[in-house]
């Protein structure tokens, strides 16, 4: 059983990224995502990250970003039309990525 202090998310440091793998293309037009939420975490860590999509993992499109509001509670984050297998999001030189929850929604 899992303890209300450990920490629970996905999480990359400083020039590095994310990467989620779909089973197909699909135009994901908005992802709904939060901070990891942890004592030792600041849930904010993250804001400004870029959001990429790519429909063959080689040719990369700018879709959206971490907004400034990103932290503690769940941020709707619309993302530019685009088909996508893979989407990625990347850090710079001084910023990591902390990602306690995130959903991905496709139009329909």
């Amino acid at each position: 059983m899992r303890s209300d202090k450990e920490k629970v998310g996905i999480a990359c440091g400083e020039n590095s990224e994310i990467l989620f793998t779909f089973d197909s293309i699909y135009n994901i037009h908005k992802i709904v995502a939060r901070g990891i939420i942890d004592d030792d975490w600041d849930a904010k860590t993250g804001r400004k990250s870029q959001i990429y999509s790519s429909g063959n993992g080689n040719t990369w499109t700018k879709v959206g970003k971490i907004p400034k509001n990103f932290g503690k509670v769940n941020v709707i984050i619309p993302l530019s039309r685009n088909n996508s297998k893979y989407i990625k999001i990347t850090t710079n030189y001084n910023s990591r990525l902390g990602i306690g929850f995130i959903e991905f929604y496709t139009e329909k």
